[in-house]
């Protein structure tokens, strides 16, 4: 009887443990780090952005910090906040560089998503930033 009960407690912990290997749930420990851009959508269609834009969030503390980064020509910097998977920035701030148009377009609206985002999920491998709708805008993965 002792051993059949072993043996199912340890059937159960071992599949508990797959799923838990499987699943993340989003929390705030997750934002923080080096992301770099791998898909941006734009009311509903992907848009190309420059192989250096890039997201770097620095915690500082368990809710808010700050981020910075690279949108393609200029960097950008500014504080976010985070609490039970709602995600929200302060102002966004950027340099101006001169770049050609279609980058400066580009990068303007890259930087004005993430004044719109409010929430966030990640499921180990890509960071997903959405929308109030729930519509993910932006995709990072940790460089």
């Amino acid at each position: 009887m002792k051993s059949s009960l072993a043996l199912s407690l340890l059937a159960l912990l071992s599949l508990t443990g797959c799923n838990a290997l499987n699943t993340q749930p989003a929390t705030e420990s997750h934002i923080e780090g080096q992301w770099s851009l791998q898909q941006f959508y734009l009311q509903g269609s992907l848009v190309e952005l420059g192989e250096r834009t890039r997201l770097q969030i620095m915690a500082e503390d368990e809710h808010s910090g700050r981020l910075s980064g690279n949108a393609g020509c200029n960097g950008f910097f500014g504080a976010y906040r985070v609490d039970n998977g709602k995600f929200s920035t302060g102002p966004i701030g950027a340099t101006m560089m001169a770049c050609p148009d279609d980058l400066m377009t580009q990068e303007q609206q890259f930087l004005k998503a993430l004044e719109q985002l409010t929430s966030f999920s990640y499921d180990g491998q890509t960071l997903k930033l959405q929308d109030e709708s729930g519509q993910v805008k932006i995709l990072m993965a940790p460089e």
